[in-house]
């Protein structure tokens, strides 16, 4: 099954199945973590104290929030063993994705690139790959 996946508007589609993701409909059901868990840019991101890119900064906290659950609490979709090793694995698993969090959520910032305007006009998807022009 082929799934096109349209990042600008949050949706997914298959032939015969759309799916539309928002920001709630990403975090139902999962006791996501609390926005003051993630790093300080998501904090900043969430209060609209600073800009990114995206059209729906709501829908970025929300897979954040998402990333940081799966990846701190022990989840059987990342986590497969319960022992004594894969505790620790757990613990040190936790700070990388707390880091790769605090990475994306600045990349995310359109302070990050010195012409955001161009950036986002020149990587624009089109035909659906990203394509790059001088």
């Amino acid at each position: 099954m082929a799934i096109a996946i349209d990042s600008a508007n949050a949706h997914l589609s298959s032939p015969g199945l759309p799916l539309a993701l928002s920001a709630s409909s990403i975090l139902r059901g999962i006791d996501a973590v609390a926005l003051n868990c993630l790093p300080l840019v998501w904090q900043q991101i969430a209060a609209r104290e600073v800009t990114t890119g995206h059209d729906d900064p709501d829908f970025l906290i929300a897979l954040a929030r998402l990333f940081f659950t799966k990846g701190t609490d022990g989840s059987s979709e990342i986590f497969q063993q319960e022992s004594q090793k894969a505790s620790s694995f757990q613990a040190f698993y936790a700070k990388g994705v707390f880091e790769t969090l605090d990475f994306f959520g600045n990349d995310f910032l359109t302070t990050a690139y010195p012409n955001f305007e161009r950036s986002h006009q020149t990587a624009k998807a089109q035909d659906g790959a990203e394509a790059l022009s001088e």
